[in-house]
């Protein structure tokens, strides 16, 4: 019986979310405030992502954050992405046309 390799673990959800507070509000203070916990902890989540993208995903400075060219919006880690549906839709399209036809 084979064994089947074992699934690489993605980010907690709880540091997506400081994530996307901290890059919207371009400061790990006001993502604090906005999510009830303290900077420390959007720290660290972030201090987790940025491990697990192996890059870090601000520029940091002394009036907030900044995101990195990687997680930028154009970026390849939050570029996009075509969606199961709008695949189906172009997938498809020829045999539905075929079919009102």
């Amino acid at each position: 019986m084979a064994i089947a390799p074992p699934r690489p673990k993605g980010p907690h959800l709880n540091a997506l979310r400081a994530f996307e507070s901290a890059a919207r509000l371009g400061s790990f203070t006001s993502a604090a405030e906005e999510l009830c916990v303290t900077p420390g902890a959007i720290a660290q989540h972030i201090k987790s992502l940025e491990a697990w993208a192996e890059s870090p995903l601000f520029v940091r400075n002394t009036r907030g954050v900044v995101m990195s060219p990687l997680a930028a919006p154009e970026g390849p880690l939050t570029a996009p992405q075509p969606t199961l549906g709008a695949e189906c839709r172009v997938w498809m399209a020829p045999a539905l046309q075929a079919q009102i036809q």
